[in-house]
């Protein structure tokens, strides 16, 4: 701390400077990222939310093709499986549909039904996970909660779980209903790190842009603090001159801020001030000099006569 008050006005000016924008722009980036990851997630749990009512009128209108007796069930709810994933291949996966809602790039649809079997999954589609936790250790049992809310008229559910295809375990949000048609719990999901991303991009770039006003803010600083430390450096090194005795170098001038100037006029007011005295001093020595070498110079004179007689 002792040292920080020992360091220049050029060093001070700048860290303070520093400080009062980093300060500002972090606290306007943090509220920046908090609001847009607030809207973006309302956005995001409207889409999800969105995505599982249509998929609820497109299960009607395939169930009226089944009471029509234009289609079977089987039929109709396989053409919903690969609707909202797409055909199961040979090893039991079916692939995610990106266009299958707005869920970002990994989200996607499930279908359970009322004991917790699997109707539709991209890797998991046949199997019971009512005993499954929450991946992340938590003592949640994620498809318990997802049924329990889905019956008792949608809602949304978060939970950690691994990504179907590479395994990595990430924290998901999710909104489910119940279709009293084919008695199945719909459900749409998206994992957070889609969820956020747009609110990432926004903190990506506004700290791009706080790194840019740092380094012009440094540039400014250094650059103005300079302009206005030059002048006082200059005074220093005068009056360093003058402790020394070096009175009669030359000042250049000085047209910065009024107040450096009118510093710079009442420096060199003062040195005039030194130098006049000097003189005056120097002229009182010679004159003294010149009286006492006269009176010498008379009692020489006297002396020598003196000694005549």
């Amino acid at each position: 701390m002792k040292k920080f008050q020992q360091s220049s006005f050029r060093t001070k000016l700048t860290l303070y400077t520093l400080i009062l924008v980093l300060a500002s722009n972090l606290i306007i980036a943090t509220i920046g990222y908090q609001i847009a990851k607030g809207e973006l997630e309302k956005s995001g749990e409207s889409a999800l939310q969105s995505g599982v009512r249509l998929l609820q009128e497109v299960i009607k209108q395939k169930n009226n093709e089944v009471l029509n007796g234009l289609v079977t069930l089987e039929a109709a709810q396989e053409n919903i499986k690969r609707l909202i994933l797409g055909p199961m291949d040979a090893s039991g996966f079916r692939p995610i549909n990106p266009n299958a809602g707005n869920l970002g790039e990994n989200g996607y649809f499930f279908v359970l039904d009322a004991e917790s079997n699997l109707i539709a999954h991209p890797s998991m589609e046949g199997q019971n996970t009512w005993d499954i936790k929450d991946m992340s250790g938590k003592d949640f049992y994620v498809s318990q909660d997802i049924i329990e809310k889905a019956i008792n008229g949608g809602g949304y559910s978060t939970y950690s779980w691994k990504h179907p295809y590479t395994e990595v375990i990430e924290e998901k949000r999710s909104y489910q209903e119940y279709n009293e048609e084919w008695d199945w719990i719909l459900v749409s999901s998206i994992y957070m790190s889609d969820f956020n991303a747009g609110a990432n991009r926004i903190y990506f770039y506004t700290s791009i842009a706080l790194t840019i006003i740092i380094l012009l803010v440094l540039l400014t600083v250094s650059k103005t603090s300079k302009y206005m430390t030059d002048p006082l450096i200059q005074l220093r090194n005068q009056m360093r001159e003058i402790t020394k005795g070096n009175y009669y170098l030359a000042q250049p001038p000085i047209n910065r801020h009024r107040e450096i100037i009118e510093l710079n006029e009442q420096f060199n007011q003062m040195k005039i001030s030194i130098i006049e005295e000097i003189e005056s001093k120097k002229h009182a020595y010679r004159e003294l000099e010149l009286h006492y070498k006269k009176n010498d110079k008379s009692s020489e004179e006297t002396e020598s006569e003196n000694s005549k007689e």
